[in-house]
């Protein structure tokens, strides 16, 4: 066995505040990241934001553009199944209670899953499984929903949450990451157990390492970009900046209503230290990053956990395909980067394989 399973999970959606287009922020960049994961061999986990997808299919018959990127939608899914990816649940709390009008959704103020109404959570959870359901066992008559991942990485409250998800038959949950707090959402993950490999919660804390069960909890996997990286994360945002506001005026302009505009609680608290290693964030492809801020930030991530006995133990990327835009060499130049140098020690796998795996070998998971 490899000395790491890694995992690239997509986490596919519009943007968090309802703008976009199924085919411009979904179809076109999951069409390129196939067809490099096809080339160079990685499986990749594609978490779909199926609470979009219901909004649209409910109001498709308002607006022949909605059933269009419905339509879209499905085939895009249905494409990630045929090529031998993994596809499994993502929901933005925010869909519920939208309002469609002048050609805009205003999606509702809350962003968390944790703190919708429990009957609501719990219809929306099961409806969305039956969703993929429907959509995927024509496919893979064994497909089977089994992990979940947070929209905005909201899971606290966690108690009702995991009632849900036993109930559903989810076996891991993502979104979880050592230090996050975003004040707006109510989370606070400052305090974890456990920041890199898998473990049983604590119902009732989901920070806390609990007794084994039939949830497992997969944190995200963090690093701290040096200074260097820093700087060219900044010189790549400005450029991309000025890109994408010619390229996405449509989407950025001021017609925009300001309350689409302003609805945005995921802004995280973030520390900088005079430090060597001024701030944390985690692993991710997607945004106005370089293919150099890609590698150094994922060496420094291979460096902290070649330090760790055992073997199998997690690497998660998490990736935007809805951001892809203008960074597409970036991309690929890294993954073809991080195949060439690591793959005599990393094991490229899905989500569901890598659930399998816990169960038949004797991998590290937490608990009391």
């Amino acid at each position: 066995m490899k000395k790491f399973f890694l995992i690239i999970e997509d986490d596919f959606e519009l943007m968090g505040n309802g703008l976009g287009n199924v085919a411009s922020h979904q179809y076109l960049p999951t069409l390129f990241l196939l067809k490099v994961a096809n080339n160079l061999g990685l499986k990749l986990t594609f978490m779909v934001d199926v609470a979009q997808q219901l909004v649209f299919e409910e109001h498709q018959h308002l607006d022949v553009n909605l059933k269009t990127q419905k339509d879209l939608w499905d085939e895009t899914v249905r494409q990630i199944k045929l090529n031998g990816h993994d596809v499994q649940l993502h929901l933005h709390a925010q869909w519920l209670n939208c309002e469609y009008k002048n050609s805009y959704f205003f999606l509702d103020k809350n962003w968390s899953i944790a703190r919708v109404e429990k009957n609501t959570r719990k219809k929306l959870i099961k409806d969305s499984i039956n969703y993929l359901t429907n959509l995927l066992k024509p496919i893979d008559p064994d497909y089977k929903v089994n992990s979940f991942k947070a929209g905005s990485w909201a899971l606290q409250p966690s108690e009702e949450l995991f009632e849900d998800f036993a109930e559903a038959g989810i076996e891991m949950v993502m979104g979880v990451r050592k230090d996050i707090n975003v004040r707006g959402l109510g989370v606070n993950y400052e305090n974890l157990d456990e920041d890199t490999m898998p473990y049983y919660p604590n119902h009732s804390d989901i920070c806390k390492i609990g007794e084994k069960g039939d949830i497992m909890i997969l944190p995200l996997s963090y690093v701290y970009p040096g200074w260097k990286d820093m700087l060219d994360l900044g010189r790549t945002l400005y450029n991309d900046k000025k890109i994408n506001k010619r390229v996405l005026s449509p989407f950025m302009e001021s017609s925009v209503p300001k309350e689409i505009r302003e609805n945005s609680p995921t802004g995280e608290k973030v520390r900088f230290r005079i430090k060597r290693n001024p701030y944390l964030t985690h692993l991710k492809i997607g945004g106005a990053r370089s293919s150099s801020y890609y590698k150094n930030t994922f060496d420094k991530t291979i460096k902290r956990l070649r330090k760790i006995d055992g073997n199998g133990i997690p690497i998660v990327i998490e990736s935007h395909t809805k951001n892809f835009l203008n960074n597409y060499n970036d991309i690929e130049e890294f993954l073809d980067f991080m195949v060439k140098k690591y793959s005599h020690e990393i094991e490229f796998i899905t989500m569901s394989e890598y659930i399998n795996k816990l169960k038949v070998s004797n991998l590290t998971v937490k608990s009391l």
